[in-house]
């Protein structure tokens, strides 16, 4: 991966090779995110989009509101 602090320090050819790499690395969520999401929703935190796109709050298992 292309890596600089300033952007302008990328040369064209650097610039495309890091935002084709950037939204890559978007597409989908890394190992470490997974887990982290996945504690928080076994502990009954965060909030998220239920597949009719309403707004949820996680909650632990067995748990009522």
């Amino acid at each position: 991966m292309v890596r600089s602090r300033l952007p302008e320090e990328l040369t064209e050819e650097q610039g495309a090779t890091w935002a084709d790499e950037f939204m890559e690395s978007m597409r989908a969520p890394g190992v470490e995110k997974e887990s982290f999401f996945a504690e928080r929703r076994g502990l009954g935190r965060g909030v998220g989009l239920d597949e009719n796109g309403a707004l949820v709050r996680a909650m632990k298992p067995g748990a009522m509101d």
